[in-house]
């Protein structure tokens, strides 16, 4: 699972924690999800989580990354790490590898 962290300013004490719209998407791609208690726990551990959505703004940068790597990136990768891009959020993954090219991208590995 992807989070998107909007890290906290001096002001706040909690980083506010967000998930992407495509995020969502992966995570009902999942088989997992045809199982009604997988379906159920997944959906409590993302219901706190605010959803970003994808928009006009994040296409284009998505777009821009896209053809601009030297590799090929999938869509929900591009879409993903352009919604941080776009909302200066840092990326929470357990796979660096698919955004460690990409620019302006901040990402936390939880390993």
């Amino acid at each position: 699972m992807l989070i998107v962290v909007k890290l906290p300013t001096k002001m706040s004490i909690k980083p506010n924690l967000f998930i992407s719209v495509i995020t969502i998407q992966e995570l009902y791609e999942g088989k997992s999800t045809l199982s009604e208690s997988k379906l159920k726990e997944m959906l409590s551990v993302i219901a706190p989580l605010e959803i970003l959505e994808y928009n006009r703004e994040i296409a284009e940068i998505a777009g821009t990354v896209a053809r601009d790597s030297k590799t090929t990136i999938e869509f929900a990768d591009t879409a993903i790490a352009a919604t941080c891009v776009f909302n200066d959020s840092k990326l929470f993954t357990l796979n660096t590898n698919h955004f460690k090219d990409i620019p302006d991208l901040e990402l936390y590995n939880f390993k």
